[in-house]
């Protein structure tokens, strides 16, 4: 048995007891790319493709049973739309607005590493009404993770509906 299964020994690829990224990075980092080292090499190789096809599902395409629809209400200040944990991944596909109140409001969604906010996409939604501010004829499904998520900022409060794949387990 090589470094990286000893390392790992008694964890499983996932679920309780599965080996975390951090665990399964920490067992890699004494593998130096060299002759010596095939047996380590070979074994985090094997560890690392089951790791992956266990939580991605294959050709990256989303898992259908895991596909949802949030709704969140977002004020004028900077708020946490939707925000995967750990490893997770989700692709966001379509994103709307409704304003309840008297005036027209803009909103803003911005993608966010939890210091520096980057507006994304704005649009405006009329008093009473709901509009789409993205979708899929605006572009590609939006991937988000936990260290790069959705946030939203509007010039009042409205409530923000965000329909999203999980494409990645943890």
């Amino acid at each position: 048995m090589g470094r990286f299964f000893e390392t790992l020994k008694g964890l499983k690829i996932a679920g309780t007891g599965g080996a975390t990224s951090s665990q399964r990075k920490n067992a890699g980092d004494p593998i130096f790319l060299d002759s010596a080292s095939k047996r380590d090499l070979e074994e985090l190789t094997l560890v690392q493709t089951a790791y992956g096809l266990q939580h991605a599902n294959r050709g990256g395409n989303p898992f259908g049973s895991r596909s949802t629809v949030a709704t969140v209400s977002v004020s004028d200040s900077l708020t946490t739309i939707l925000q995967p944990e750990k490893e997770q991944v989700y692709e966001v596909v379509a994103v709307a607005m409704t304003n309840a109140t008297g005036g027209t409001l803009t909103g803003n969604l911005v993608l966010s590493d939890g210091t520096t906010p980057l507006q994304i996409v704005t649009g405006s939604v009329s008093a009473g009404a709901s509009a789409t501010i993205y979708g899929p004829t605006d572009g590609a499904p939006i991937p988000i993770t936990s260290g790069l998520y959705l946030q939203g900022l509007n010039t009042g409060s409205m409530t923000v509906t965000v329909a999203y794949h999980e494409v990645f387990l943890e």
